[in-house]
């Protein structure tokens, strides 16, 4: 163990064992210096990936995007825009425009990142 350096030390073995001992010497007990390990630095966490996620939603062609103003009154009179469901039609405009006979409408995206977590909304 490593003791502070005094020029006062009281050099008994017995008087330096604890502070008991060392107060009956007339001693006042000082710890044993401990070096302190340096601070463990962990790197910064590995963002999660995010899942691939689509960049629009495919609606009825007959309709276009939400924000149409022209589109027929059937379009509007439904609870919900008309859009085509289906995975493959809304993973992007080829295939919404193309096979499936849709209108493919960019969403708008917002990510949040929350520390470790990472969020991602989409809107149309």
């Amino acid at each position: 163990m490593n003791f502070p350096v005094h020029s006062d030390l009281v050099t008994s073995s017995w008087c330096n064992e604890n502070a008991a001992q060392c107060g009956s010497c007339s001693g006042q007990f000082c710890s044993p210096l401990v070096e302190e390990p340096p601070p463990v630095v962990l790197p910064p966490p590995n963002p999660l990936p995010m899942p691939e996620s689509p960049t629009g939603v495919c609606y009825n062609a007959a309709c276009g995007c939400p924000d149409n103003g022209d589109a027929p009154n059937w379009c509007t009179t439904q609870t919900t825009w008309p859009e085509i469901v289906g995975q493959w039609c809304n993973e992007n405009a080829a295939h919404c425009e193309g096979s499936c006979n849709g209108k493919y409408c960019p969403t708008l995206t917002l990510t949040l990142n929350l520390g470790l977590n990472t969020a991602q909304f989409n809107a149309v």
